[in-house]
């Protein structure tokens, strides 16, 4: 019987695995749900990533397919692992606007407090985006709002942002928002909304203690 080198073994097995991995990450992208359970119950790495560093948890969450997401976290996916910016499967479903698997992640142990590369929690993008009830749920779960990503920026700046948002920087600012934080160039919520004219984000803003 002819032997197979032990390195020719391994890489053809590497091989295997590195496809099991992008079969999955596809399954979970396009919401595959019956390819998903085939290609695990194959043993593939449920936490395999690609280049990015992308998993399937995060490709699910970014899409929106809730029971891959359920398939995923009961095959006991990491759901605090990161991308190459550091970003995570919290971080795609809060900036999609995906309520139903936001919750589902932050019951499964995701962390609300994590940061990208750029300093920036999950709480950034919404408040960027005026989704109100993924802030409202971050905050309930112990969002930092008063967190800065590398330019100084905080949530409540990012809301008062182009036209800002009322309700969210009410939330922002009734969790202890504070209202006089500065970013590196030295902005405020208040110049940052003052720029953009919206009276409401205002008038809030200076009945909260803001300075001129």
């Amino acid at each position: 019987m002819k032997k197979i080198p032990f390195a020719a073994f391994f890489f053809s097995a590497a091989l295997i695995y590195a496809d099991a991995g992008e079969d999955l990450r596809r399954a979970a992208k396009g919401g595959d749900a019956t390819e998903l359970k085939k290609v695990l119950s194959a043993k593939a790495n449920i936490n395999a990533k690609d280049d990015w560093g992308l998993t399937a948890l995060m490709l699910a969450s970014d899409e929106g397919h809730l029971e891959v997401v359920q398939l995923l976290i009961a095959g006991k996916a990491k759901v605090n692992e990161k991308n190459i910016d550091g970003s995570t499967a919290l971080g795609y479903a809060a900036s999609e606007n995906r309520i139903e698997i936001l919750k589902l992640l932050i019951a499964s142990g995701a962390d609300v407090k994590s940061k990208t590369k750029k300093g920036r929690t999950a709480l950034f993008n919404p408040c960027d985006k005026g989704l109100t009830e993924i802030v409202r749920l971050l905050i309930q779960a112990g969002a930092d709002v008063n967190a800065k990503d590398i330019t100084g920026y905080t949530p409540l700046m990012r809301a008062s942002e182009k036209g800002g948002n009322a309700e969210i920087v009410k939330l922002l600012l009734d969790a202890g928002a504070n209202v006089n934080a500065k970013s590196k160039e030295g902005e405020t919520a208040l110049s940052i909304a003052s720029r953009s004219n919206n009276p409401g984000v205002l008038e809030l803003l200076k009945a909260a203690g803001a300075k001129e």
